[in-house]
């Protein structure tokens, strides 16, 4: 069993905890048993001179919420056969989980998005890209200095960052700031082999019709987090059906700090008063697909004059016919 949990633990990256399932436990052996169990505070046992340390498997979603917060990834390793006399299981790792791609409900706000961003940097100009797996969101832009793209990252409030390796610039840009983020090999970003990554995906002949016509870093940044996704995390991303690109001046700058001290998404200091912020007085929403988009719109208010005008209009058309929004 011990070869067969090697075998497996080396496949995997070393930011990974392999958590392999045994009867009701997920167990966690060697280096991972002593960086699971420091995460968890759970004991530090052996089996010989083997260090381990173990979960129960029905509470597994809470441990698991913690390791994510820590900055680690998680790759769950089950049972793929029924168990047999005399017999060593079959075992496979069925997900791999990361702080920006992990969908139980019980870690996740519903008013919130989950956001696996990617950055990437060619010449000049920066490149980023960001999804939420829960709900299919996929978004990507072109961005000129390194102060808009700690703006936008801020707007954003991605869960993770993915990088390339060897890139200083942009490992400079996040290293006094508080996101998770993982490197990846540089070749994915590569533009050739971001394009063809996003063609395959889309079943498209060309980027054009999504508006990365002669945008290079939005195509490098969009097809690494894509290839992350599948190839790293193994998830399915069928339902990624399109990807927005968006001009950055089409927004009001709003920077983290403004976003506090003007309280439009939390209140400035911690209170268990309900509606102290701006999102908080206005939120009617009766769903989270409603709350995230009331968020986004506060967020990311429009600076276009001729936007502004049109989502007047709708809003001014519900207002006055409010008995057709019983008809949905």
């Amino acid at each position: 069993m011990m070869e067969q949990y090697r075998n497996i633990r080396e496949s995997l990256p070393r930011d990974t905890l392999l958590l392999f399932r045994l009867g009701d436990f997920y167990e966690m052996f060697f280096e991972d048993a002593q960086n699971g169990a420091a995460i968890l505070n759970v004991a530090l046992t052996k089996r010989g001179m083997t260090p381990m340390c173990g979960i129960p498997y029905h509470a597994a979603s809470n441990y698991i919420s913690k390791i994510l917060k820590a900055g680690k990834k998680v790759a769950l390793c089950d049972q793929v056969e029924e168990a047999k006399p005399g017999k060593l299981v079959k075992r496979a790792v069925t997900q791999v989980l990361s702080p920006g791609t992990h969908f139980d409900e019980k870690l996740l706000s519903s008013e919130s998005h989950n956001y696996l961003a990617s950055l990437f940097c060619v010449q000049n100009s920066y490149g980023i890209a960001y999804v939420d797996l829960t709900t299919g969101d996929f978004k990507t832009a072109t961005i000129k200095t390194e102060e808009e793209v700690l703006t936008e990252l801020q707007r954003i409030q991605p869960s993770e960052v993915i990088v390339p390796t060897d890139n200083s610039k942009l490992q400079s840009v996040l290293e006094s700031q508080t996101f998770i983020v993982s490197e990846y090999e540089d070749w994915v970003f590569d533009q050739d082999t971001a394009r063809f990554t996003l063609l395959e995906h889309f079943k498209v002949k060309t980027l054009d019709g999504f508006g990365l016509k002669g945008k290079a870093a939005a195509v490098g940044a969009a097809g690494a987090v894509l290839h992350y996704l599948t190839h790293q995390l193994r998830r399915s991303v069928i339902h990624l059906t399109r990807i927005s690109c968006y001009e950055p001046s089409e927004f009001l700058i709003l920077d983290s700090v403004t976003l506090r001290h003007l309280e439009i998404l939390e209140p400035a200091y911690r209170s268990n008063v309900k509606g102290v912020s701006l999102y908080g007085a206005v939120n009617h929403t009766v769903t989270p697909m409603g709350a995230r988009r009331l968020k986004e719109w506060l967020a990311f208010p429009l600076a276009e004059y001729a936007g502004i005008c049109s989502r007047q209009a709708a809003v001014r058309k519900w207002l006055r016919n409010p008995g057709k929004l019983f008809d949905f």
